[in-house]
């Protein structure tokens, strides 16, 4: 199967010891002596984005030219085939062992692909190989949930950029968040939480029912982008979100704004706040994208500036540091709370950082203010004299249905890099013509930079020319009922739950 220019030869699914690993595809063959090497692990190859940052990052520390390895749980784009890369995903390796001549897309969770990326013995031999060559390999990933220091990252040679795994999944609950936000007193709206769902009916009950006139807002404590997350209106609402553990319940609050802020932590407590952006949701819930730059006040901003800064300094001393977000509501009269925060990378994480070095090309890159402060222990510098990107850029993912193909080519016109700098619209991420997707996916982005010398444009011209470029895109409804073609017939058969 050709899949752009990553040639995947039929015969590499002969060794049914790689398919096993789940490994469907590598390009790393040889080791070159002359370079050295890092890892990064991404659920998405959007967030790949910054690893030209991170490689600046290690060619200074090595003093020689570095390749970074990509791992992903997907074939690239077309346009990303000069890059690194190995795909590791073992449902999908279970669909090419069976069809190499389809292209197949597969959505696999960080921590999933992290467990197994973790515990790849062809990744263990690819970093021995590295390891005869350098004293040390670091690994960057999108979160570090999932990881332990028993397989391949083992924290002697082979170094997380990032905190304590343990610790990552404790403060990835969401009612953890809310005690913790109670504790450091930053603003939240009233709710509760309850340990299962029978508690969560009967706290609506108490709480809700008539105080709130049958309003509440409900997030499971496991979730991201939107998912897990319900408005609800009546008692029956609750059912959508039954079986998923632990929650919090909390007052509706009519929205006006949902601003975000990225930041980044170092092991002694200091916070560098980096980025800010709106977010942009459907029904205040489902992620849909980002817009910069913020609307918010100059006092709100001050405000929710503080309040991530707040919660940063108080992770390092558990084992957290590194990037983080912070998501904020801001009421119609103009009050500002936290919703949550994500002790990880964020979707718009590339953007960001893509938009300080376009504003800031003689400063330090965002990767490397994460490398001093997690690897080296502080930022080095004095974090209070960076300037928080007011650059113009906006976002919007495109979804694909589970059972749909792709019918076009989407090619970029610019790099990421030459958008940022220069300006325009432009397509990133999405496969290669003809890819099924096997669930629901998120298979894209428009991203647009206003061209340089313009005045600001209105957000509706902007998110006019986002859909409309995205409208460039077609994908069809695979007759999967009717169909009794070998890729119709796995899709059916083949649980894609990962195990």
């Amino acid at each position: 199967m050709k899949n752009g220019n990553f040639n995947i030869k039929k015969d590499f699914y002969r060794n049914t010891k790689l398919v096993d690993d789940g490994v469907v595809y590598s390009n790393v063959s040889c080791i070159d002596h002359n370079k050295a090497y890092g890892f990064f692990l991404g659920k998405d190859v959007k967030y790949a984005g910054t690893t030209p940052h991170l490689k600046e990052t290690l060619e200074k520390k090595y003093q020689k030219p570095v390749e970074i390895i990509h791992v992903l749980p997907n074939i690239p784009p077309p346009y990303k085939n000069k890059d690194k890369v190995i795909v590791i995903n073992r449902h999908l390796a279970a669909f090419w062992a069976v069809n190499p001549d389809q292209n197949y897309f597969l959505p696999v969770k960080q921590n999933d692909l992290n467990i197994q990326a973790n515990q790849s013995e062809f990744l263990k031999g690819i970093a021995e190989r590295i390891l005869k060559n350098q004293q040390d390999l670091y690994v960057d990933a999108f979160s570090i949930g999932g990881i332990d220091y028993n397989g391949l990252i083992d924290g002697q040679r082979i170094h997380l950029i990032g905190g304590n795994p343990k610790v990552f999944d404790e403060y990835d609950d969401k009612t953890f968040q809310r005690r913790l936000f109670e504790k450091l007193r930053v603003p939240v709206p009233q709710g509760y939480m309850a340990n299962d769902f029978d508690e969560l009916v009967q706290k609506y009950r108490d709480h809700f029912f008539k105080d709130h006139g049958g309003k509440a807002f409900v997030a499971a404590s496991r979730g991201s982008g939107g998912n897990g997350v319900a408005k609800i209106y009546r008692e029956a609402d609750l059912q959508k979100l039954k079986n998923k553990g632990k929650y919090v319940i909390s007052e509706l609050i009519d929205v006006e704004l949902s601003p975000f802020i990225m930041a980044i932590a170092d092991r002694n407590g200091e916070v560098s706040v980096v980025g800010m952006a709106d977010q942009i949701l459907d029904d205040g819930t489902k992620y849909r994208g980002a817009i910069s730059p913020s609307k918010a006040t100059k006092s709100q901003k001050e405000e929710m500036i503080k309040y991530a800064k707040t919660i940063g300094q108080s992770i390092p001393k558990r084992g957290l540091y590194g990037t983080f977000g912070v998501d904020y509501m801001i009421d119609k009269k103009g009050n500002v709370y936290v919703a949550e925060s994500n002790f990880r990378k964020i979707g718009s994480t590339a953007s960001i950082a893509r938009a300080y070095r376009a504003e800031n090309p003689d400063d330090i890159s965002l990767s490397e203010l994460e490398f001093r402060g997690v690897i080296e222990g502080d930022f080095g510098i004095d974090v209070s004299n960076l300037k928080l990107s007011e650059k113009e850029w906006a976002v919007v993912v495109k979804d694909a249905p589970k059972g749909f193909q792709l019918k076009n080519n989407i090619k970029p016109e610019l790099g990421e890099g030459g958008l940022f700098k220069y300006g325009g619209l432009d397509f990133y991420d999405f496969p290669i013509k003809s890819t099924i997707f096997l669930e629901d996916s998120k298979m894209g982005r428009a991203v647009y930079v206003p061209q340089n010398g313009n005045v600001r444009e209105s957000r509706e011209k902007v998110m006019g020319h986002l859909k409309s470029k995205l409208n460039e895109v077609r994908i069809d409804k695979l007759p999967l009922e009717k169909s009794t073609t070998k890729e119709s017939l796995h899709l059916n058969r083949i649980s894609t739950t990962p195990s």
